[in-house]
């Protein structure tokens, strides 16, 4: 049953995703649109749902708490990427369709290219469910990776919001297009709306991230250190889980990194996180001494799907739980 409402679950956000979020604005553009238009429709439709699912593969890539706790983030992430994947596609079939030009033409293409950039970059840099299974990306992620470090991937991957400004004041600049009263209106409250939340998200929301102070450093093993956090009170999670977590006093430690949780809540307020040095962020938290300086620390709310899974499936039955390597560290908790 479990497995059926997860399968029906997600059909129905691709549903609502593919279909049903741009009805609205493919309705009021038929209603309102001149006949004049009709054999160029296509190409128009094409744009503009192509637009719509960019900017809610912006939104996606905010992380939803609300569908990390429905879906899970992973899953979030690759929807993510596979909307931003089609919404290209749709975009180059309205470049092939509607034919512009001077400033109309010029801000159309410019999107396009950093849309097209951006992903052409993300498939190899930053999609490791696709460069895994293909070896000729491996090896040119490994080559670029001497040169470019995560913090710069996700900077990089953040263009594709000034493509979609780009993008809006293309759509003003169509003289057929922004005379629809009803329909710009749509457009442009739906813009402002996606736009609006990414920027708090981005610029606003890390200043209302969790406060804590990182209490102290250990290693623990090759290469594998722990970190103990003192958090606020009624800071809860559950076994399981996972963070994000950043230093925002340090250059090489503002960008924020996904942990899993070690331990289980107490009367304490002592959150332990084990992590394995394998990146830039992760090797300079070596560097940190809290023991001697007071280190403070910003978490997110916590993230995770394990103990809806255990409380589903196994909370009156038997676990075996199979593990590898720092993979352990979720699960220490459930056991």
């Amino acid at each position: 049953m479990t497995l059926i409402r997860l399968v029906s679950v997600r059909l129905i956000l691709w549903f609502f995703i593919l279909i049903l979020l741009p009805l609205p604005f493919i309705v009021l553009l038929l209603t309102e649109l001149s006949m004049q238009f009709s054999s160029t429709l296509f190409g128009i439709i094409a744009g503009l749902v192509g637009y719509i699912w960019m900017l809610l593969s912006m939104y996606l890539s905010t992380r939803p708490h609300w569908l990390d706790r429905l879906i899970g983030l992973p899953e979030v992430y690759m929807m993510h990427g596979l909307v931003a994947l089609v919404a290209i596609l749709s975009a180059w079939i309205h470049k092939m369709l509607v034919h512009s030009g001077g400033m109309i033409s010029l801000t159309g293409d410019v999107g396009l290219y950093i849309f097209s950039g951006v992903l052409a970059y993300s498939l190899v840099m930053m999609a490791g469910w696709i460069t895994r299974k293909i070896v000729f990306l491996q090896a040119m992620k490994q080559y670029f990776s001497r040169f470019i470090n995560h913090e710069w991937s996700v900077w990089l991957h953040r263009l594709n919001v000034v493509g979609v400004v780009v993008i809006f004041f293309h759509v003003q600049l169509i003289g057929y297009i922004s005379r629809l009263n009803g329909f710009m209106d749509l457009f442009d409250g739906f813009s402002f709306i996606v736009i609006g939340y990414y920027f708090f998200y981005k610029w606003i929301q890390p200043h209302l991230d969790i406060s804590a102070q990182l209490i102290s450093r250990t290693e623990i093993g090759d290469n594998i250190q722990e970190l103990t956090v003192q958090l606020p009170p009624k800071y809860r999670w559950h076994a399981g889980d996972w963070l994000f977590i950043r230093f925002p006093h340090y250059k090489e430690l503002r960008e924020a990194h996904p942990f899993s949780i070690v331990n289980l809540p107490d009367e304490t307020g002592r959150l332990k996180l084990a992590i394995r040095g394998d990146g830039d962020f992760t090797r300079y938290l070596k560097t940190l001494s809290p023991e001697i300086e007071g280190i403070h620390v910003k978490l997110t709310r916590p993230f995770g799907q394990y103990h809806q899974f255990l409380k589903q499936h196994h909370e009156d039955q038997p676990l075996i739980i199979v593990a590898g390597g720092i993979g352990i560290t979720p699960f220490i908790s459930i056991a």
